[in-house]
């Protein structure tokens, strides 16, 4: 009897010859992201969405799970390539003190206060 477990990660059936075959795509390229092996997967599975691109956020997310359930091993993560969110510049934020309190007479503020002041409406 031909016994070849299988092991069931997001709705997809792996055997442990599959699994395997994951393992030796890594060794063999060793240079390659995450992105890339998931990316690769998706090409050789042709799995796909509806509109024809590659799930490679699926794949990835099958990689992870079977590096924590199945013992993969996955390339390192490689922040330094990774993307800036949008809206950040290239500087860090600087860390700016808060303001002193005003201390002087309100005589010398009324002028100022009295702009901001919102006026009662009745």
């Amino acid at each position: 009897m031909d016994f070849n477990p299988v092991i069931r990660v997001q709705g997809r059936a792996l055997s442990l010859s599959e699994l395997s075959a994951i393992q030796q795509l890594i060794g063999g390229h060793p240079q390659w992201s995450r992105h890339r092996i998931a990316k690769e997967l998706c090409q050789q599975w042709n799995w796909r969405t509806p509109l024809g691109q590659l799930k490679t956020f699926a794949a990835r997310s099958l990689l992870l799970k079977l590096e924590q359930r199945h013992s993969l091993r996955l390339p390192r993560l490689r922040v330094e390539n990774r993307r800036r969110p949008w809206g950040l510049g290239s500087d860090p934020v600087q860390w700016c003190p808060p303001p002193l309190p005003v201390q002087a007479p309100l005589r010398q503020l009324a002028p100022w206060v009295g702009s901001f002041v919102p006026t009662a409406r009745c």
